[in-house]
């Protein structure tokens, strides 16, 4: 495990690789500092973009944190599986550790922990300390994980996104941060305005999405040679997995065998052209319209052709979505579709100012007109829309004009929260019986009790340092660090050179493996361990089943392990009298090239039975 990284420590590394590392961060640094450079590629962005990019970022890693993986169970692994991959090392040597990882409640409270610093990193609560803490977290969980199975690459882009957002001020957008100023009556950053913080930040993003795509690309071409993409690799690339025991089962691959060569060749070419393309996001506003959707596509075609599911990578090309071009485009529709709201308001009063603040906030897409009463000739209002408002009624209340009706107090804010998208979530609720009685007495209570601190504070400047040269220099340094592990071949947790389905293969014959169960009705039939114990997802057992098959009696006992420990937990959740006695382990070898219209998909060469005591 340490290895690599002890080359890379020891005083015998190259003096030269230090000294191109040194250069190479120099002369990225000189060119990104250039005016003219940031004029064409980097360009402006608003708080809001950002404030986008760190909910998609931080919405992602939720998703695959708690709705697909399950951590927890993988304290039900066997000892012997554990091989501690890069920093999680370093964590080993912490005392407890050990103890810690083999607790089922104490990665339980990790697991729900992760999920919620990742849920106040979305709404933007307290970013400056969450973001960093929900990268450490999400860190320390997808290190757990692979330290039982092998470098897998799922999960790991949002990780370096949540390493870039802790330098970013991505809590100046859609957060409650914002909020939370802007009901104080605090200056903030104009939402909808742009800044070159916010492009160097949105850059910094691009460019740690955009560059491992280009590292796995050429991986591809330097440890499968410049053929990587021809039919007989690519075949075995498809069938490897296809016919391995996955989590999904459409397997397309297989059911195309009988497909000529250039359709596997082309589809070979369309991956690593498209991984060695996507550098061209960092420069070319059509390339980040074109290349993210082509790559979308191509990661489901590999979910249906290889039944691997890399959720996180097609969601996160909703990145190079320009936000600040599409937010106008949406506002202008809504406006089309549907007759806007008015907010008239007391401009005198606080509470009324400090709720208008509010309603601004949450107006993403435009929807709300608000119009301060003194400033508003009243009987011309009144004739214009055949109204009859007063101005008594008028000061120190919010009054909402929707399709010629006033309405005021809570009884508008029904109306308030239909129109918002932001507020949508509240629909079922404002229904309720005897919920608007109750809501206009809070309504009430706040006119009588305005915020003890109204005082507006001098709008924060963000460092000349980070706008001139820190973002650069950070760009610098990551571009410089990913290139470096590339050049290195460095897999280090969480640094990789991103050789995933890297080797070339062009023998035409494919070995995979089998899981049966027997049970004591004498049934046999195939077992997915990852349905059984969930933290072995996207069948991250491959490399104990071939322990299964070693002579080493070290490697059989840890298969020995982790079967009869599926078999028992199978058979304690299933409470039926048919249980697993057994479980079998099959190798299986086909020569796709011979016998391509095998029915079985080639022969049984090798088996080993695992009582379930």
């Amino acid at each position: 495990m340490w290895t690599t990284l002890l080359e890379l420590t020891s005083p015998d590394f190259p003096i030269r690789s230090s000294i191109l590392i040194f250069l190479g961060s120099g002369l990225i640094t000189w060119l990104v500092t250039s005016p003219k450079f940031f004029r064409r590629f980097v360009g402006e962005a608003t708080p809001e973009s950002l404030g986008i990019i760190r909910i998609i970022t931080c919405g992602v890693s939720l998703i695959l944190i708690i709705g697909i993986e399950d951590m927890p169970s993988s304290a039900w692994l066997p000892e012997g599986m554990r091989y501690p991959l890069g920093v999680i090392g370093l964590f080993e040597q912490l005392p407890g550790f050990d103890n810690f990882v083999r607790s089922y409640n104490s990665l339980q409270i990790l697991d729900w922990l992760t999920g919620l610093v990742l849920f106040l990193a979305i709404i933007g609560w307290r970013t400056k300390i969450i973001i960093p803490l929900a990268f450490f977290c999400c860190l320390l969980v997808g290190g757990i994980l692979r330290q039982y199975s092998h470098f897998f690459h799922t999960g790991l882009i949002p990780i370096y996104l949540l390493a870039i957002l802790s330098f970013t001020p991505c809590g100046d957008g859609l957060s409650i941060d914002r909020l939370w100023k802007e009901y104080r009556g605090q200056a903030v950053p104009v939402l909808h305005r742009t800044a070159p913080v916010y492009g160097w930040s949105r850059y910094a993003c691009w460019v740690v999405i955009a560059i491992p795509y280009v590292m796995a690309g050429l991986s591809k071409l330097r440890n499968g040679g410049l053929m990587w993409w021809g039919a007989d690799n690519m075949r075995f690339q498809l069938y490897s997995t296809a016919l391995a025991p996955m989590q999904f089962d459409f397997s397309l691959a297989v059911h195309w065998n009988h497909a000529p060569d250039i359709v596997f060749a082309l589809l070979g070419l369309f991956g690593v052209g498209s991984e060695l393309a996507y550098g061209a996001v960092l420069f070319s506003r059509r390339a980040r319209w074109i290349i993210p959707p082509l790559m979308a596509m191509m990661h489901i075609g590999i979910l249906f052709f290889q039944d691997i599911l890399f959720l996180d990578l097609i969601l996160l090309q909703l990145i190079f979505v320009d936000f600040d071009q599409l937010r106008p485009a949406i506002a202008n529709w809504y406006a089309s579709h549907q007759k806007p709201i008015t907010i008239i308001y007391d401009g005198l009063a606080p509470t009324c100012c400090r709720n208008v603040r509010v309603l601004k906030f949450l107006d993403i897409f435009e929807q709300l007109q608000f119009q301060d009463f003194s400033q508003l000739d009243l009987d011309k209002y009144n004739d214009q829309h055949r109204l009859n408002l007063e101005e008594i009624v008028l000061t120190d209340r919010i009054n909402i004009i929707s399709q010629d009706h006033c309405y005021r107090g809570f009884s508008g804010c029904k109306f308030i929260v239909l129109a918002l998208p932001l507020c949508w979530i509240l629909t079922p609720f404002i229904f309720l019986p005897g919920l608007s009685f109750l809501g206009e007495k809070l309504y009430q209570l706040s006119l009588s009790n305005p915020p003890s601190s109204a005082k507006k504070i001098a709008n924060r400047e963000l460092h000349a340092f980070w706008q001139g040269f820190g973002y650069p220099l950070l760009i610098s340094i990551v571009t410089v660090g990913l290139i470096s592990c590339w050049a290195a071949q460095l897999e280090f947790y969480p640094f990789t050179a991103m050789q995933m389905f890297s080797k070339g293969n062009t023998s035409g014959i494919v070995r995979y493996h089998k899981v049966l169960a027997h049970y004591d009705s004498g049934v046999i039939a195939r077992s997915y361990l990852e349905k059984i114990i969930p933290a072995l997802y996207d069948t991250r057992y491959r490399r104990t089943l071939r322990r299964c098959l070693s002579e080493n009696p070290k490697d059989i006992q840890v298969c020995e392990e982790l079967l009869t420990t599926a078999g028992i937990i199978y058979n304690n959740k299933h409470n039926t009298n048919d249980k697993i006695k057994q479980l079998e382990v099959q190798l299986w070898e086909w020569d796709f090239r011979k016998n391509p219209s095998d029915s079985q998909k080639g022969s049984m060469v090798q088996r080993r039975f695992i009582q379930v005591n």
